[in-house]
């Protein structure tokens, strides 16, 4: 898997069906799936409805790999400069393949280019959830705690840890990048 195998992209509207069957049609004990309290989120037809209204909004993208829609990244509670970044893989072949760590650093880039007043990434990783947890472990975050999810479609009692990224440090690693790349 190579940089390029990876791709965001804005939100489109045949983005809606893959995320809809993830959600709804998922077996309830997968990751994700079974942190969620299916009598507080939205009905699918109204989740569609709010999923409808996201197309082309720079707060969510699709990742793509090889040309494949698999997921999706979405910033969320964004103010006073700082949002949260939430992630979806709906296509569980993606898993362990590096997918995740690469658009993560695509899709950091693109919500910093989208959101000038942006200066602060949160991560919050359901404990519940290896994928998460062990992603942002991976990924150059700064751990900052743990925490109860506050999300009405979370089940109560949720914790998650929680980490960071300012948009310096991530200009700082793109920097180290291309500095990598020179030499």
């Amino acid at each position: 898997m190579g940089w390029n195998d990876v791709q965001v992209r804005p939100f489109a509207d045949h983005d809606i069906q893959p995320l809809l069957d993830f959600y709804y049609r998922s077996p309830r004990h997968m990751p994700v799936i079974q942190d969620l309290d299916f009598d507080r989120m939205p009905q699918e037809p109204s989740m569609r409805d709010q999923l409808l209204s996201q197309i082309n909004a720079p707060s969510i993208v699709t990742v793509e790999y090889l040309r494949r829609p698999v997921g999706v990244h979405q910033l969320i509670n964004v103010r006073d400069g700082q949002g949260e970044f939430w992630a979806v893989m709906w296509n569980a072949e993606v898993q362990g393949k590096g997918v995740g760590t690469v658009s993560w650093f695509k899709a950091c880039q693109y919500f910093f280019d989208s959101f000038p007043t942006l200066h602060v990434l949160l991560f919050k990783a359901p404990k519940s959830n290896p994928f998460s947890d062990r992603l942002a472990k991976k990924l150059p975050l700064k751990f900052l705690g743990e925490e109860e999810l506050g999300s009405p479609w979370y089940k109560e009692g949720l914790r998650a840890n929680v980490y960071s990224v300012t948009r310096s440090e991530f200009e700082q690693l793109h920097n180290e990048d291309e500095f990598d790349e020179v030499e």
